[in-house]
């Protein structure tokens, strides 16, 4: 990670002071589902947002049929769009689909200047010659037979807002695009075209062989070469121009500092490569995330990452998946000043854009409460800087009472919206998540407090429930007595 003490103080107190200004807007903040899994579709997966010089936005998700598998069932491309600023969404739209075949969605870029909408996806059939499903081991390492199968990667484009759409085309590329192109603006290479990547340098599934990388055109999306790759180890990655046009790559880590997200910084809009590293203020669970540059460099220059932000029990950890946050940086990416919660259920890849007036589109896929399982809807969260900005109120968790019991007791722990809560048993038990009542029965010393996004602990409550052998019914014995309160550690 980048020394900060490398910057000098008086740079560092001026982009401490602006990331403080205040916004003039006032606070906004919705979030709304808006692909609802029913019917046949298994899950909504793999969201990408964008919006177009005239202000609609594209919503763009694929359609897993019958399953929430990555491969072997049939998927199709499908887009929602918005004509209002996101108040209203029309009816979704099938853009890329073939019978019984995997049509996934994966790239997005748009033309600032002539609005064409530029879309890449990937088709293959379902299954293999022997007849057994394809998943991703098979299609990354019998690259040839993939080929034969005719599986490949597509494009299609439109040019009114996406209410039609170009016959689909096959073409080669040299990665695999994944996520929401940007067009280079500050630097050298203004007006270049890049779409963030990923490949493998052996056709094999390890994860020593797997960089992330960008595809490049500089002739406004007609062509495509490859350009620089960054660290090994990595999934997914997003990406984003800083201030003096450098270009910034923020990586899912599979590496053994897998906790937190890793980045690869590029001084030549994306040939090459030069700058590693882990940033040990973004913490995750080994999950796609996504990048946005809000304000311009000489404004507040606000760049956005949103992920769910949990760490990871394990190098690939789909469970942890959950707290889908915003975090905002005024210092080009160095440091991460303020975190805001967006949905604090299971969540996993997401997608942002920004919109008319400053409002920032985040589309994320979604689970529902209490489940963990984090792809099945797609849900849009909108807001500006002010509603980000906004002090996050201090954890608070609140004091169950005393008792005595008698056989079992059940323990309701409740604290604000949006708030984790931990409990220890008896002090010698690990730490865990509280998620469901817990069930007592025997004496237990219960410990528990509440954090919210930033890290920030309640004031811990302490409870001593004593089993007793003298109750004839199973009714709690509540007392008045004040609680004993001390800081988590």
């Amino acid at each position: 990670m980048r020394n900060f003490l490398q910057i000098p103080l008086i740079i560092f107190l001026a982009l401490l002071l602006g990331g403080c200004t205040t916004s003039t807007e006032p606070p906004f903040f919705e979030d709304r589902i808006v692909l609802k899994q029913k019917g046949d579709v298994g899950a909504y997966a793999i969201p990408n947002i964008s919006i177009t010089p005239r202000g609609t936005v594209l919503l763009f998700a694929t359609a897993r049929m019958q399953s929430n598998v990555d491969w072997g069932n049939e998927q199709k491309v499908v887009l929602v769009r918005s004509l209002d600023d996101g108040q209203s969404w029309l009816a979704p739209q099938i853009i890329a689909a073939r019978p019984n075949w995997t049509v996934r969605g994966l790239a997005v870029i748009v033309d600032p200047q002539s609005g064409r909408i530029h879309y890449f996806g990937y088709q293959s059939p379902r299954s293999r010659p022997d007849g057994k499903p394809i998943n991703e081991i098979f299609k990354i390492e019998h690259p040839d037979s993939m080929k034969k199968l005719g599986a490949g990667f597509f494009y299609i484009y439109s040019d009114d807002e996406g209410a039609s759409w170009s016959e689909l085309k096959l073409i080669e590329l040299d990665y695999w695009p994944f996520g929401t192109g940007i067009v280079l603006r500050y630097g050298k290479h203004q007006g270049r075209f890049v779409l963030p990547a990923r490949t493998e340098l052996k056709p094999r599934l390890d994860w020593q062989y797997m960089h992330n990388g960008v595809l490049i055109s500089d002739d406004r999306g007609r062509s495509w070469r490859k350009g620089g790759l960054t660290q090994n180890q990595v999934g997914e990655c997003c990406l984003v121009e800083l201030s003096d046009g450098r270009l910034y790559v923020n990586n899912r880590n599979h590496g053994p500092d897998f906790v937190w997200r890793s980045f690869a910084i590029s001084h030549d809009g994306g040939q090459t490569f030069t700058e590693f590293g882990v940033d040990s203020q973004l913490v995750e669970p080994v999950c796609h995330a996504s990048l946005l540059r809000l304000t311009e460099p000489d404004e507040e220059n606000v760049i956005l990452f949103a992920n769910p932000a949990v760490k990871a029990r394990k190098t690939w950890d789909g469970a942890s998946r959950r707290r889908m946050t915003v975090c905002l940086s005024f210092d080009d990416a160095r440091s991460w000043t303020v975190k805001k919660l967006i949905y604090p259920g299971p969540c996993a890849y997401s997608s942002m854009a920004k919109g008319r007036n400053g409002l920032v589109f985040l589309a994320y896929e979604r689970g529902d409460l209490g489940t963990t399982n984090s792809r099945q809807d797609i849900a849009v969260a909108r807001f500006n800087l002010s509603w980000l900005k906004q002090p996050t109120p201090e954890p608070h968790l609140a004091r169950p009472l005393k008792s005595i019991f008698y056989n079992t007791l059940k323990v309701h722990l409740k604290a604000d919206a949006g708030l984790d809560i931990y409990y220890q048993k008896n002090e010698k038990e690990q730490a865990q998540l509280y998620q469901n009542a817990l069930t007592l029965s025997k004496t237990t010393h219960l410990k528990a407090w509440s954090q919210d996004v930033q890290g920030h602990t309640s004031v811990s409550i302490e409870l001593y429930y004593r089993k007793s052998s003298f109750c004839a019914t199973n009714t709690a014995f509540f007392t008045r007595q004040p609680l004993r309160g001390s800081r988590s550690a």
